[in-house]
């Protein structure tokens, strides 16, 4: 395999971590991720493109190499991993203590303060989440998310506009 390859995949085709359920000629039909050498077990990262999506595939040696040269490679990629560990945690946590429309509340306002901009009726967000995206960022279901959307809308605590949502003092006021 060459160093470094760029592939494109179509909807529908599935990756373990690079290990393909249907093979494209241009990728060996074994990719280790900087895995042990001689791992010959299966990676548990799963994913299915649901739309075309480029890959740039990066041979061991080349990587291993790359990492020796730029070391602050490393940290970024440590912090990245970092930051999904704890996105997870919080998921798992709030899976386990917290019931949708608490996870909801929750994830609206860590919106609000990651990207949100102050206006006079609160913080407000561009490009909102769809539904969909809110409810698979909270393990809930889209339909439940929704019902919870229009309550908070209906209580005055959040305004949709467009793509655009208003998150409310009160609501990012309250414990």
């Amino acid at each position: 395999m060459p160093d470094f390859q760029l592939i494109t995949l179509d909807p529908g085709h599935f990756h373990a971590a690079l290990i393909q359920k249907e093979m494209y000629p241009e990728v060996s039909n074994r990719v280790a991720v900087f895995a042990p050498v001689g791992a010959d077990r299966p990676l548990s990262n799963d994913w299915e493109a649901s739309e075309p999506a480029d890959l740039l595939v990066i041979g061991r040696d080349a990587f291993a190499a790359q990492l020796q040269t730029t070391p602050a490679l490393a940290t970024t990629l440590l912090q990245q991993a970092l930051d999904r560990l704890e996105r997870s945690k919080r998921l798992a946590s709030g899976l386990a203590l917290a019931d949708v429309p608490a996870r909801v509340v929750g994830s609206l306002r860590a919106l609000a303060a990651a990207s949100g901009k102050d206006v006079p009726e609160g913080i407000a967000v561009q490009n909102r989440p769809t539904q969909q995206e809110l409810a698979n960022s909270i393990g809930a279901c889209r339909e439940t998310v929704s019902r919870v959307i229009s309550d908070l809308a209906r209580k005055g605590l959040i305004s949709l506009r467009g793509r655009s949502l208003i998150v409310s003092r009160r609501l990012l006021a309250e414990a």
